[in-house]
């Protein structure tokens, strides 16, 4: 009897030790891959990871869940292996897609690795946006826009004014910011790149890419580039003005420049399925789309879009080279076909594009001394229309 009891006993003590060795492993397997994950390889600066999945206890039943790491969740060459994410970790799936090369956390296409409400916005002053009475730019110091507005936009809080920062674009970019966003400026002299490694404003970096009105063309390279940026999944913002607009005497205005950049490149002719009229038209215009419902461009989490105002702008025609390409906003008295649209959105690639055909409407009126700026960010529903496409263009919400 007592040999049988010490048996009993015996074989009671072995699988409690068992069980709580299984316990203990798979508790610290499941936190060493949170911590090195998270800390070491999800929000690894560059992208290129050294222990997103640990060898020990990384990919663990509790540390990694079975499709916590996407196919094409990294990009070709050179970025991660694991990417740090975990079902229950901070890293959120798909911060790298495939052909977005990571640096800084972002890639063209899957946005922030810091989360879906973290993206980043770069706003071009390469190409005279602010030559003659021009002044698009978020921020720019006795006339000269930097990478990075001041004060520092870790500063801005709800109740930051649009003057906080000074440049007709002001307004725009404290909102993105006041949403969590990032915002910054490519700087006059800087290059205009996708997918080179030693320029720390390689679009690959950026979720977003605003040009208002462009005053000097883009070189064959800088179109690559912008084309490439989009096909990969990034959001190209384009703003033209009328006919005629052109504010550098170079013998360019913008909707030139903008034809010039889809029908005369080395990538894909017409990629996106419009071009601009040579036009100059006013008016406020009620014509938006119907049957919008589900179009978060127009009815989106900034507010309904109902009007749009003119003040010499150009307008788009839809070409029928690229069938994701569609209409906006048309003019008043026009019928809502192919001509006469004031905006209009499309898709290329993974990425998407936005256009408006006039650059008063995002005019906040807070521009540099002597340019003679006006408000219209703030009036109708600009405010909703460019917020709205803003966060279409960066994928809010996935």
């Amino acid at each position: 009897m007592k040999t049988l009891k010490a048996k009993v006993l015996a074989t009671f003590l072995i699988a409690s030790a068992l069980q709580l060795a299984r316990c203990t492993s798979s508790d610290l397997g499941g936190m060493g891959h949170r911590a090195v994950g998270d800390s070491m390889g999800g929000r690894a600066v560059g992208g290129a990871a050294t222990g997103g999945n640990t060898t020990a206890g990384g990919n663990t039943t509790g540390g990694n869940t079975t499709g916590g790491n996407t196919t094409g969740g990294n990009t070709t060459g050179g970025n991660t292996t694991a990417g740090g994410s975990t079902t229950a970790g901070g890293s959120t799936t798909g911060g790298s897609t495939t052909g977005g090369s990571t640096t800084g956390g972002n890639t063209a296409a899957g946005g922030a690795t810091g989360g879906a409400a973290s993206k980043k916005f770069l706003f071009d002053a390469t190409k005279a946006e602010t030559a003659g009475n021009a002044d698009w730019v978020i921020d720019e110091d006795a006339g000269n826009p930097q990478r990075l507005p001041t004060p520092a936009q870790s500063t801005v809080n709800a109740s930051t004014p649009e003057t906080y920062w000074t440049g007709a674009l002001s307004a725009w970019g404290i909102a993105l910011v006041k949403l969590g966003h990032t915002v910054e400026t490519l700087p006059s002299g800087a290059a205009i790149t996708f997918g080179e490694a030693g320029n720390p404003q390689d679009l690959s970096t950026y979720n977003v890419f605003v040009v208002d009105e462009p005053n000097t063309r883009f070189t064959d390279a800088e179109k690559s580039a912008i084309l490439n940026f989009v096909n990969s999944g990034g959001g190209l913002f384009m703003v033209s003005d009328h006919t005629a607009s052109d504010r550098d005497n170079d013998g360019w205005d913008s909707p030139a420049i903008w034809n010039d950049l889809m029908t005369n490149n080395p990538i894909a002719n017409d990629p996106f399925g419009f071009s601009v009229d040579l036009t100059n038209i006013s008016e406020d215009s009620s014509n938006v789309l119907s049957g919008n419902v589900g179009n978060v461009i127009l009815r989106g989490s900034q507010g309904d879009v109902t009007q749009l105002s003119f003040h010499n702008g150009a307008t788009f025609t839809l070409t029928n080279a690229n069938p994701n390409a569609r209409g906006l906003v048309w003019q008043n008295t026009s019928l809502q076909t192919s001509t006469h649209i004031m905006s209009a959105s499309s898709i290329y690639g993974t990425g998407r594009v936005f256009a408006v055909a006039d650059s008063s409407p995002v005019d906040d009126g807070s521009g540099a001394p002597g340019n003679n700026v006006y408000v219209a960010w703030s009036l109708l529903s600009h405010t909703q229309l460019f917020m709205n496409a803003s966060l279409w263009l960066a994928k809010v919400p996935e």
